[in-house]
């Protein structure tokens, strides 16, 4: 066989060889884009409570409607510190009546295999420095990629927009001359501390003293339902609507852990007109 003949079948493999990496590299930076792409819009966290007491969870909220509904992810902190899973609670309430609209569980089990860069984002690493360590890496690339268009379907259904919210402290409510009370009710069952009735009260200057939450529990009630049984409430902040003056109280429920506090966040309504 000639050696220019040799040469070119040479310089043919070499270049097919090439090639099948080049194509390779294509599909792999696609995909990657792709992903990217898809979590430009992705909510950023917010820490409510003390990550140095252990005693915090994360919320990432998503927006309001003019009817006063409001979505919002809880990244459950107690699952992630408890057995190194990840579960999201993806939520859709009124605040007017406070009634659930809409809530969905995404959970990812920590021995699946999910591919991403652990604590590899700019939030993350602002995190750390606080001891929050909830993964933000692992919602932007895994949760939020999985369940974007899924919840952007809940959202439109009930007319809500995605937008960024600030968490603001009760105390804010004073310079518009509203003060916010918390009520509880403490008593000691089986050598631990129980909430038997807790309330959250707002009032203003030119406004009578109204009730927005209460929980009312009697302590036979209590000891017969384990899961009843809070060792405290306590609110943390609100978030507000951009419609009408309409809020979200964020207020924890907390229950004694294995060496720790669990806290369960919830949201109470409130309209700062009426």
């Amino acid at each position: 066989m000639p050696t220019d003949i040799k040469d070119l079948i040479k310089l043919f493999r070499i270049l097919k060889h090439k090639m099948k990496y080049f194509f390779i590299s294509i599909i792999f930076y696609f995909n990657v884009f792709g992903i990217e792409a898809q979590t430009l819009d992705c909510p950023k966290p917010v820490i409510i409570g003390n990550p140095s007491d252990s005693n915090y969870q994360v919320i990432f909220p998503l927006g309001w409607s003019e009817k006063g509904n409001f979505s919002y992810i809880h990244q459950d902190i107690n699952v992630l510190a408890g057995a190194g899973d990840f579960q999201y609670n993806f939520i859709v309430q009124n605040m007017k009546t406070n009634k659930i609209l809409h809530k969905k569980e995404f959970y990812y089990n920590s021995e699946s295999k999910y591919f991403w860069k652990q604590f590899s984002t700019k939030i993350d690493s602002l995190a750390h420095k606080k001891m929050a360590y909830f993964d933000y890496a692992f919602f932007k690339t895994i949760a939020w990629n999985k369940n974007r268009n899924q919840i952007y379907d809940i959202l439109a259904k009930y007319k809500i927009k995605l937008s960024n919210q600030v968490f603001k402290n009760m105390l804010n409510l004073q310079e518009k001359g509203i003060t916010v009370d918390e009520k509880s009710n403490l008593v000691n069952s089986n050598n631990r501390t129980v909430t038997t009735d807790y309330k959250i009260t707002l009032q203003s200057k030119s406004k009578e003293k109204k009730i927005v939450y209460h929980w009312y529990c009697k302590e036979k009630k209590c000891s017969k339902n384990s899961n009843l049984m809070y060792m405290r409430f306590i609110v943390k902040g609100y978030f507000e609507s951009p419609f009408k003056n309409q809020i979200a109280i964020i207020a924890f429920k907390e229950t004694n852990g294995y060496g720790e506090l669990d806290e369960f966040p919830f949201a109470v309504g409130a309209n700062l007109e009426n």
